[in-house]
């Protein structure tokens, strides 16, 4: 059950992000084709934006809404049918498709270090094929959820009238399994511990090859420039949020299998707010290691609180106008 005073911070700090999401992967986007650098990475970046914006609203209606019972009413006609089906799939969709994303940046950034020189023809080519095998992957890693039943489980509060709602999968056979919940938790977690290796050996690959080549002071006309240093970071950042989402994500999924209900009950108290850091933070950390990302985001904003001033400065001067040739009439 969420509190409505924790309902209204979880949406004032979402939804103005939400926003921002927006303003920065528009701003980015239009720099990226102007200058035509890093575009790969950024396009990439974008897609797995949108996916975190989808799995916030996913979220947010699978369980933040439901389970506030100022707000449960909105779910008292909710019965199990095809939406709420893909509202589980896309659940897990958005997450196996960001963790491959994530994968993709990390193979981006150490490409752009260990091949200077074929980087931006290695990615302008294979860019499009690799988001679509993001999306592959994703959709391959939660079709399964298909072929189960989902509803919202009312839970009445004990001395009120009060109730809330929790996003419940019905137990079905599929393929290996006869729970769906234990089914995608162990795929879960496998993933997240293949993910977070890969990531973790590509990342001290790109660390060993900087650290030889300054210890060299080699010289070459392709050095890696400041902005790619700046996505480096980027990706960094991004992968030890994902890296901690994941190990919450595993630690819960072995205690389940433990047979450690309690205290899996007490960490999924916290899957929203380590479900908001993992989905809202990019955008933040591309402003907070790249001044360009800053510049871009503020000359965006600048040319929109221009554009309304353009608008509202006629209407001004044109009122001012007519005050004018009001007073001229009365003083004839």
């Amino acid at each position: 059950m969420i509190p409505l005073h924790t309902e209204v911070i979880y949406l004032a700090v979402g939804i103005p992000s939400l926003i921002f999401y927006v303003i920065v992967i528009i701003s980015l986007l239009q720099r990226s084709r102007k200058e035509g650098t890093a575009v790969a990475f950024y396009r990439i970046f974008a897609v797995v934006c949108i996916l975190d914006c989808t799995s916030y609203i996913v979220n947010t209606t699978n369980f933040r809404l439901p389970m506030c019972p100022a707000l449960s009413f909105l779910y008292v006609h909710f019965k199990p049918s095809a939406i709420t089906v893909i509202l589980n799939v896309a659940q897990y969709f958005c997450w196996f498709a960001q963790l491959f994303g994530q994968c993709l940046i990390t193979l981006n950034r150490f490409t752009a270090v260990a091949f200077p020189a074929r980087h931006i023809m290695l990615w302008q080519k294979y860019s499009f094929r690799a988001i679509c095998g993001m999306l592959l992957f994703g959709f391959a890693c939660s079709w399964q959820l298909l072929l189960t039943t989902v509803h919202f489980e009312r839970h009445e509060i004990a001395g009120t009238e009060q109730f809330y709602y929790t996003f419940y999968t019905d137990d079905a056979d599929i393929l290996i399994a006869n729970n769906p919940l234990y089914y995608t938790t162990i795929l879960v977690s496998i993933m997240s511990v293949i993910a977070s290796l890969f990531q973790i050996t590509l990342h001290t690959l790109i660390f060993l090859l900087i650290r030889r080549r300054r210890t060299n002071q080699e010289t070459s006309p392709h050095q890696l420039p400041k902005t790619e240093l700046n996505l480096l970071l980027l990706s960094l950042a991004m992968f030890l949020i994902s890296l901690t989402y994941g190990i919450y994500q595993i630690t819960v999924s072995v205690l389940l299998c433990l047979g450690h209900e309690d205290t899996a009950t007490a960490l999924l108290d916290y899957y929203l707010v380590c479900a908001d850091l993992n989905n809202l933070s990019p955008p933040y950390l591309l402003c907070a290691v790249s001044g360009t990302a800053r510049k871009t985001v503020t000359r965006m904003l600048c040319c929109v609180i221009k554009g309304r001033q353009v608008k509202v400065k006629p209407m001004a001067s044109t009122q001012q106008e007519l005050e004018n040739t009001t007073r001229g009439a009365h003083k004839n």
